[in-house]
Order: structure tokens, then sequence, then C-alpha cells
């Protein structure tokens, strides 16, 4: 699929570079070649991000699941905040599994992309988390350890699933 895309693309940009040596100046055919074009790449790109979405909202994440059992058994403050770091555990072996399977099938200079990524965004989790405690766990009273605990499992989900979401758009690009 990908060598279909990249098809397109020089196929694209070879007819935008033979527009522009044309004599004839007909810029409403070249202005519909052009949306013709652009149409399709959006179209084939938002069906890429439809199946993925599709596949994950159908299915909800095992480890969501796992969480809101949890706090069905103990839903007091105490309860909330052990799952959620249960929960954060669970997230954190997503991220590495993820990070593993995008390391063997991609080339070494992709991985290095990601790994660069992943570093920068290990950084920046850093830095949100000494926010968190500045703003949120350091009130008084166990609520604010709860929201404390929630946003951190949001942090690591929405990287997991980033992560997810790369592995699987570049398997269908291959496929």
């Amino acid at each position: 699929m990908f060598k279909h895309i990249l098809l397109k693309f020089v196929l694209f940009s070879f007819i935008i570079f033979c527009s522009g040596c044309s004599f004839q100046n007909n810029e409403k055919s070249d202005t519909n070649i052009f949306q013709n074009i652009n149409e399709k790449l959006v179209n084939e790109n938002n069906n890429i991000e439809k199946n993925f979405e599709t596949k994950n909202s159908i299915n909800e994440h095992q480890l969501d699941i796992e969480l809101g059992k949890c706090i069905e058994k103990d839903s007091t403050n105490s309860g909330m905040i052990n799952c959620g770091y249960i929960a954060a555990d669970g997230w954190n072996n997503e991220i590495k599994k993820h990070l593993n399977n995008l390391k063997t099938i991609l080339t070494p200079e992709q991985f290095a992309v990601v790994q660069d990524s992943q570093d920068k965004w290990e950084e920046y989790k850093n830095k949100e988390l000494i926010t968190l405690k500045k703003l949120v766990f350091e009130h008084d009273g166990r609520y604010y350890q709860v929201a404390f605990v929630s946003e951190y499992v949001g942090l690591l989900k929405e990287r997991a699933t980033l992560l997810g979401y790369y592995e699987y758009l570049y398997s269908e690009v291959n496929n």
C-alpha cells in the first residue's frame, strides 16, 4: 500500500510539474486535476484512520475494562488511586510492547526517529508529572490524588495509543 501511495505522490508531482510546463493556460483544468488528486489522497488517508478508529473503538481496550472492574470493586479514593497505578503499569507495558514491535518492523533509520520521539516524550511526561504534582497532587484531600493518578494514566494511554497507531499504520501501508 505504501508503494501505491508513493506512486500516487510521484504521479501527482509529475502532473503538477508538467502543468507548469504546459503551453496551454488552462487554469481551470489544472485546478480540477489538483483537486481530484488531493481528494483521493485525503480519502485514502481518512480510510486508514477510520479503520484504525473502528478497530480500536469497537473493542474497548482490556486495560480500560480492567480499570473499570477494579474501581467497581473499590470505589473509595484509596481504591481508585490503587486501580489507577495498576492501570498506569499496564499502559507502560503497552508502550514498551509497541516500541518493541516497531523496532522489529521498522528500518533502523525509521526506528531511530521513533526512539528520538520517545525520548522527548519521556522528558515531556516527566515535566508534566512535576506540574501535576505541584498543581494537583499537593492539594489537601485524597480527591486531588485521584485526579493526579487519572491524569498520569491519561498521559500513558495517549502515548501507547499513538505508538499503537504507528504500528497499525505501518503494517497497513506495507500490506
